[in-house]
């Protein structure tokens, strides 16, 4: 292995580990460049220099055994070379999980590694898909949330919560669920602290409020709200996006069904951030406008009203299909590939 012509076996504990470990190690990359030819040996070693040894000294200081380590973050690096996750363009993320938070996982690592690291891996790449800022703020939460006498366990289940929080909108029914149980101190963390979390009935209070209102936010003052166009969702599938044509809206139930003509997306959107969901669904009625109370307005241009205020927002003249639930209206237009959200918040 050429990692350990640059570290010392007799001193460093990583490099012990790997040379206790080294018929293993070699295997595996044997296994792994033969199945995937473009596996850059020297990029990895690089990254198992650089990166994982400083973490695997910092924390068998903190008292976590060096081979068990050592070896399971040799795996976790191979899977991710294996996948083009690290060299010098897409590894700013993973560097600073790998350097900033797992150190800062610490003694909670004494048992399943590699397990407890790969969730973390795994979350952190699929917050990818919701752009840099939400993968920065995910770990912004989660290395502020290691400081709280947390367990494991409960590290995890904040980091759900933490993915709704940073944009992963489909979680939102379940985050709000774990949110119940969670500590005053996680709440504050994640929402602000305008709400005194620890008084158990203004922690109901703003959780209901959080479970009936998808655009209320915990950390704003109420009459702060207004109705206003509040997203503008997705484009056109050859930018990036995932429609081919100018997609329609309809109601399922409360949810929001979209189709391009070719496909069925279910939409998932509040005040954290939104997400499209594929899903199989046919509806040969199609009603361009359906709408819930306390909504109303029709596609004539005229403006859309809530509870006593109105508003004209951009495109509304041109609008093709509307549908609204009890808290948000979805319109879209036959001149765009985007979906208009229109709510108080």
């Amino acid at each position: 292995m050429a990692i350990l012509k640059a570290l010392d076996p007799a001193t460093n504990a990583f490099a012990q580990a790997l040379q206790r470990n080294r018929q293993r190690c070699n295997t595996l990359f044997r296994m792994q460049r033969h199945q995937h030819p473009h596996l850059d040996g020297k990029v990895l070693n690089q990254w198992l220099l650089d990166v994982i040894e400083p973490v695997v000294r910092e924390l068998v200081d903190q008292g976590v055994d060096a081979n068990e380590l050592s070896l399971a973050f040799f795996e976790l690096s191979l899977e991710l070379a294996v996948h083009r996750q690290l060299g010098t363009q897409r590894d700013d993320s993973m560097r600073r999980l790998w350097t900033r938070l797992i150190p800062r996982w610490g003694q909670r690592l004494k048992s399943d590694a590699a397990a407890q690291v790969g969730k973390l891996i795994n979350a952190s790449l699929f917050m990818r898909q919701f752009g840099n800022s939400a993968v920065d703020l995910w770990l912004d939460l989660m290395e502020q949330a290691t400081v709280l006498e947390m367990n494991a366990v409960d590290l995890f289940e904040f980091g759900q919560v933490n993915s709704w929080r940073c944009g992963a909108a489909q979680f939102r029914q379940s985050a709000l669920d774990l949110c119940q149980s969670m500590r005053a101190d996680s709440l504050v963390l994640l929402f602000g602290d305008r709400v005194d979390w620890t008084v158990a009935n203004a922690k109901k209070e703003a959780l209901t409020r959080m479970n009936s209102d998808p655009w209320w936010n915990a950390n704003k003052l109420a009459e702060d709200r207004s109705l206003k166009l509040v997203n503008r969702i997705d484009g056109y599938r050859g930018f990036g996006g995932h429609f081919q044509a100018p997609p329609i809206v309809q109601l399922q139930g409360t949810d929001f069904a979209i189709s391009d003509g070719h496909r069925w997306w279910r939409l998932y959107a509040d005040c954290y951030g939104h997400n499209l969901q594929r899903f199989d669904y046919k509806n040969e009625d199609f009603e361009p406008l359906e709408i819930r109370p306390p909504w109303k307005c029709k596609l004539d241009g005229s403006p859309i009203e809530c509870d006593s205020e109105e508003l004209i927002p951009p495109d509304w003249k041109s609008a093709r299909s509307v549908a609204a639930n009890p808290t948000t209206l979805v319109y879209t237009t036959p001149f765009s590939h985007q979906l208009m959200l229109v709510a108080k918040s």
